[in-house]
């Protein structure tokens, strides 16, 4: 007799496509807009083909590239006039 129960645990099989180590990515304020500026359509098609270009109509302006990601802290002046030196 068969049984119709699936079996306990089935195997992993590893997809060839996938990088052997993780991809980290960051998502930014940018980016977000970017990804809710696309339609559902849009966004398929740019999940299926990665390597094709993406038009989006930007609704909110974007930060120039050279712009820095996180804001700079002030600069405090130095307590003195004079440079530090440290010796080995």
């Amino acid at each position: 007799m068969r049984s119709s129960s699936q079996p306990a645990l089935k195997r992993q099989k590893l997809n060839p496509a996938d990088a052997p180590n993780p991809v980290v990515f960051v998502a930014t304020k940018d980016t977000r807009a970017l990804r809710k500026a696309l339609s559902h359509l849009e966004m398929r098609r740019a999940a299926r083909r990665p390597n094709l270009p993406v038009k989006v109509k930007s609704v909110l302006p974007l930060r120039p590239l050279g712009a820095p990601l996180l804001p700079v802290p002030p600069v405090h002046p130095a307590s003195t006039s004079e440079p530090i030196i440290l010796e080995d």
